[in-house]
């Protein structure tokens, strides 16, 4: 395994832009062969919330390069900015009719509860095959 850095766009309300994308991903490949992304949305620290102009982009990107995308949407309920939307990347992807293998994680600890000490989570399997479900099912219960 080989992590990955890109870097997001500040200037513009923290997005992910597809060219840092492009760069991270192409220098990369002299260590490694990319297999996942990972993006956290919305943002923790910084609290930004992509738009669905942007999770469009990457969604393409992540089809193109043939990668599964690792949706972090555990502070989908703590939005504090009044103009900013929450897209899922599960529903961006359906409604592009893209079909890819995305895993969209969700907490109980962070939005509603928030309370120290308390954590619970769960994730979604979308668009893996049958026998890979089972494998990671049978992982967890182990």
């Amino acid at each position: 395994m080989n992590l990955i850095s890109y870097y997001l766009d500040e200037q513009n309300q923290w997005a992910l832009n597809i060219n840092e994308l492009r760069r991270a991903l192409e220098e990369s490949k002299s260590v490694c062969r990319p297999k996942a992304i990972v993006v956290i949305n919305p943002g923790n620290p910084t609290g930004s919330v992509l738009t669905k102009d942007n999770i469009e982009n990457i969604v393409r990107f992540a089809k193109e390069n043939n990668l599964l995308i690792i949706a972090d949407e555990v502070y989908q309920h703590n939005i504090w900015d009044p103009s900013a939307r929450f897209y899922s990347f599960k529903k961006v992807m359906h409604e592009l009719g893209v079909r890819l293998e995305l895993v969209s994680m969700m907490s109980a600890s962070k939005g509603f509860m928030g309370e120290c000490g308390l954590r619970g989570g769960y994730l979604e399997l979308e668009n893996f095959d049958t026998e890979v479900k089972a494998v990671f099912y049978k992982m967890l219960s182990a």
